[in-house]
C-alpha cells in the first residue's frame, strides 16, 4: 500500500470541481490537509486563488450600518406594549393619580435606558471584532512570498506567521518553531497558547485546538504556517459576530418583566 504523501508531495492546487471545506481540520494530518484544501509547499496560484475568491467571497465580516445614537435610543420605544403603558401613564394622569403616572413613566425610561446601554455595547463588541478581522498578511503564491490585504484571503492560501501577526484567518498549522498564539479574544484565556503540528481528536473543543490559528489572535513568539481553512463569517470570530448581532433581539430579565406588567395593566384596563 502507497503511504501518505509528506507535505511537500502534497498535490498543488487545480482548477477542477468547487472546493468542499472540511468541518474539522484540526483532525487531519498535515499531509492530508494539505491534500484536502489542494495546496502545497508553493501555495496557490493567482488563477486558483481567484477562482476561490469567487466561490468563498471576501475574507471579511460584513459591516454594520452605523445608526446614530437617538435612533438606538428612539428604537427602545417602538413596541406595542411601551405605547400600553404611555398611554396608560397618560390616562392616570388625566385621572389625577399622578403618583401611577410618575412611576409608569419612570419604568417607561428606565426600559429604554437598559435597552440604550445593552444595544450600545452590542454594537461596541461588533466594530472591535470587525477591527480584529482587518490587517496586512504574508502568504506563500505560486512559491512566492506576498503581502496581501486580508481580504484576499481564500480557502487553501498557505499563511505565514511571525511575532506580532494578528491572525487573518482560521488556520491550519503544517510547520511550527516555537509559535505560541494569544487566543484571549476567543476563550478568554490570557497566557499564550504553545502550537503545534500533529492532528489531534476531530471532537476537540476550540482551546484544545492546538495545532489551529484563529482569526483575531495574536502571534506572540515563534513562527509558523498554515493552510487557511475558513474565511469571513465561516471563521470562529465570525461566528461570534454573528451571535453578538442577535444580542439586541433578545429582551432582558427587566424588559420581561415589563412586558409581563404591560399585559396585566391592559387587562385591568379593560375590565374596569
Amino acid at each position: 500500500m502507497k503511504p501518505n504523501p509528506t507535505a511537500s508531495e502534497a498535490p498543488r492546487a487545480s482548477s477542477g470541481s468547487p472546493l468542499g471545506l472540511h468541518s474539522a481540520p484540526h483532525g487531519l494530518s498535515v499531509a492530508d490537509v494539505m491534500a484536502s484544501y489542494r495546496t502545497g509547499e508553493q501555495g496557490l496560484s493567482e488563477t486558483e486563488a481567484s477562482a476561490r475568491v469567487s466561490q468563498f467571497g471576501s475574507n471579511e465580516l460584513p459591516p454594520e450600518p452605523p445608526r446614530p445614537a437617538w435612533q438606538r435610543f428612539i428604537s427602545q420605544f417602538r413596541n406595542l406594549l411601551i405605547y400600553v403603558l404611555i398611554v396608560s401613564a397618560v390616562i392616570s394622569a388625566a385621572m389625577s393619580h399622578y403618583v401611577d403616572a410618575m412611576v409608569i413613566f419612570g419604568v417607561v425610561v428606565i426600559n429604554a435606558i437598559v435597552g440604550y446601554i445593552q444595544e450600545g455595547k452590542a454594537e461596541d463588541a461588533l466594530r472591535a471584532i470587525m477591527s480584529m478581522s482587518r490587517s496586512r498578511c504574508l502568504v506563500i503564491r505560486g512559491g512566492q512570498k506576498l503581502t496581501l490585504d486580508s481580504r484576499n484571503l481564500v480557502p487553501g492560501d498557505l499563511l505565514v506567521l511571525q511575532p506580532g501577526d494578528r491572525v487573518s484567518a482560521d488556520v491550519r498549522l503544517v510547520y511550527s518553531k516555537d509559535c505560541q498564539i494569544n487566543e484571549s479574544a476567543l476563550t478568554g484565556e490570557a497566557i499564550p497558547v504553545a502550537k503545534q503540528t500533529a492532528a489531534i481528536a476531530a471532537s476537540s473543543v476550540l482551546a484544545e485546538r492546538s495545532n489551529m490559528a484563529f482569526m483575531g489572535t495574536l502571534v506572540t513568539a515563534g513562527s509558523a504556517r498554515g493552510v487557511v481553512t475558513q474565511t469571513g463569517v465561516a471563521t470562529q470570530i465570525g461566528q461570534i459576530s454573528r451571535l453578538v448581532s442577535q444580542v439586541a433581539l433578545s429582551q432582558t430579565p427587566l424588559q420581561q418583566q415589563l412586558a409581563n406588567f404591560a399585559r396585566t395593566l391592559t387587562w385591568k384596563r379593560v375590565i374596569s
